[in-house]
């Protein structure tokens, strides 16, 4: 009898160790889950002013309205191409870049020597079936963003 009641009590003993220890693993995968979470809205937030910038300045490019995407340029992209150039550019790459853009990629820095730089990167059918893959530099001057360069490639 006192070795049923000893056998009894072990197995309670073994059947409970793993509840406690799946609760604490439960609890770690919550914290882990947690911050990925508060990480991933900290990082959209961060880039939401440099995505709503470069997101005008693309489609600024596709209305083909130089004005606008000029008027979006950095002073060092200003010092860099005139506004005649940029329209000639504009006049020859807007009417290629006719889809949908997709963000496929964005990166905020706000730690650099330089200040606040951002890259959003896009991919964009064009009228020639071909995919682009454009990305826009920022930097931000006087607390607001401004467009620093972009470039295109084929994908």
């Amino acid at each position: 009898m006192q070795l049923e009641n000893i056998q009894q009590q072990a197995e309670g003993m073994v059947g409970s160790a793993p509840k406690k220890g799946r609760g604490k693993l439960w609890k770690i995968l919550g914290g882990v889950a947690v911050f990925i979470i508060v990480l991933v809205l900290v990082v959209n937030w961060a880039a939401q002013g440099a995505v709503r910038v470069s997101d005008q300045f693309i489609a600024d490019l596709q209305e083909l309205n130089a004005e606008s995407s000029y008027d979006l340029f950095s002073t060092k992209a200003r010092s860099a191409v005139s506004s005649a150039q940029w329209n000639a550019v504009i006049k020859q790459a807007g009417p290629i870049l006719s889809g949908k853009p997709k963000i496929t990629h964005k990166e905020v820095s706000t730690s650099t020597e330089k200040g606040s730089e951002a890259t959003i990167s896009y991919e964009i059918l064009g009228s020639d079936n071909i995919t682009y893959s454009i990305a826009v530099s920022l930097v931000k001057e006087s607390g607001t963003w401004k467009v620093l360069d972009f470039g295109s490639k084929r994908k």
